[in-house]
């Protein structure tokens, strides 16, 4: 089941692997939110608005709880 998340620093780096020794293959920003696809030892897989992918540190990503609206969506 996907569920959705915001990036809760300013920049955050997406890698290709859950490793920070890795390529990064792209970066969000504060307040973009995120489909989590995968959710594994404090990194999450997502895919952001622009249909990018990689992996995250799960300490910059805010989760919604279930049936809280998005951030800014107001």
């Amino acid at each position: 089941m996907q569920v959705n998340g915001v990036v809760i620093d300013t920049v955050a780096n997406l890698y290709r692997r859950p490793d920070q020794a890795v390529d990064v293959v792209t970066q969000a920003m504060l307040g973009t939110t995120l489909s989590v696809l995968e959710d594994r030892s404090g990194w999450c897989y997502v895919r952001m608005p622009d249909e990018y992918q990689g992996w995250i540190e799960a300490a910059h990503v805010r989760l919604y709880a279930s049936g809280e609206a998005p951030y800014a969506s107001i």
